[in-house]
């Protein structure tokens, strides 16, 4: 049994919360049996959390307390660790931030703040690398965590944008209108000659500024295209979802990984995306389906 999360970090003297309800806890399945029977409990007491290929994750709930359990299947990556800290009781705190990197990009997380906070907070007590032993170990849990497939930037258009998202305007015009430079960014990123293929090497010739308002504009136009314009709301609130998705799932790769490191500089800067798109309406910039 390895105790990790928010607790694992207070003992190691590294406290995320300024209160902790929850307990994370990975344990072989032999263990979580016992641990049953001892409390006089049956599997339907700790529900499970949901259907995963390669985790088996339940819930046990009273009122003062709250424990997450992650069972170790046959060649996982929580039995790996469970191997690698046999003797632990309490994972380290470099164990603890390879788990957080393992999971910052996961799709739809109610936790993406949070995640996002705690490595920063690992990173400023000095935990900024995952060391030599979990590197094998932090390849298999991020292949657990990200089953599912991404976009890629190496696509054309009609892959790219295969979703059941109705488009209501012209993407390309979108991305004209909140352009915040003469032209759209990601155009000096842009492999001649292709729609959507973006370089890498082009990305990271350009100023820091061009490459943030590249992922404002990704945000502005996701916003727009898959909240605002389909019906009233705050555009704030439409662009931080959507900066969200930028970081997360909507791109992958070395793009994402820009966006994720950035995500705050990005977030202070200027937004006049909405007034940019509606102005577009008016003058023929943004062009209807």
């Amino acid at each position: 049994m390895l105790i990790v999360g928010s607790l694992a970090a207070k003992m190691a003297g590294l406290p995320l919360r300024s209160y902790l309800r929850d307990t994370d806890i990975m344990i072989s399945q032999e263990e979580f049996d016992s641990w049953l029977e001892r409390n006089g409990l049956s599997e339907d007491d700790v529900p499970s959390l949901g259907e995963h290929p390669f985790w088996n994750k339940r819930v046990y709930k009273t009122d003062s307390a709250i424990i997450e359990f992650e069972i170790a299947k046959p060649g996982n990556s929580t039995e790996v660790l469970l191997d690698i800290y046999s003797d632990a009781t309490y994972a380290p705190l470099s164990a603890l931030y390879a788990l957080k990197m393992s999971h910052r990009y996961l799709k739809n997380s109610p936790h993406f703040s949070k995640t996002m906070q705690d490595i920063h907070a690992f990173r400023k007590a000095g935990y900024d690398k995952i060391p030599k032993e979990l590197l094998e170990w932090s390849k298999l849990r991020r292949s657990e965590t990200y089953w599912y497939k991404h976009p890629s930037l190496n696509a054309t258009k009609e892959e790219f944008f295969t979703d059941d998202v109705k488009y209501i305007y012209d993407h390309d015009s979108v991305h004209r209108a909140v352009a915040l430079g003469p032209v759209p960014a990601y155009e000096l990123y842009k492999v001649p000659g292709e729609e959507v293929m973006c370089s890498k090497e082009l990305f990271d010739a350009l100023p820091l500024q061009t490459r943030l308002n590249g992922v404002y504009e990704e945000a502005s136009v996701l916003a727009i295209e898959r909240s605002l314009a389909h019906h009233r709301g705050d555009p704030n609130r439409a662009f931080m979802f959507a900066l969200e998705k930028v970081c997360t799932s909507i791109t992958s790769g070395w793009f994402r990984r820009f966006a994720w490191e950035h995500f705050y500089d990005v977030v202070n800067m200027e937004k006049p995306f909405y007034g940019a798109f509606l102005a577009g309406l008016d003058n023929g910039t943004v062009i209807k389906l």
